[in-house]
């Protein structure tokens, strides 16, 4: 978790795992958690995961 000097949270989840093509795999209750709450804040959760190229989720909440 990072605190920028706007008062934005940004978090990243970043791993060199397998990764997976999103479109192809059934999403789980973590994603389709993650994005609900993001959706709740107005906000967005980003993923980006590529076969044997790992997966990476970011966040960011800006508390002003």
């Amino acid at each position: 978790m990072e605190i920028s000097k706007d008062d934005t949270f940004r978090f990243l989840i970043d791993d060199n795992g397998k990764g997976f093509i999103e479109k192809e795999v059934e999403a789980g209750n973590g994603i389709l958690n993650m994005r609900k709450r993001a959706m709740e804040l107005g906000e967005e959760l980003l993923l980006r995961s590529e076969p044997e190229g790992g997966t990476r989720v970011s966040f960011a909440v800006n508390q002003s």
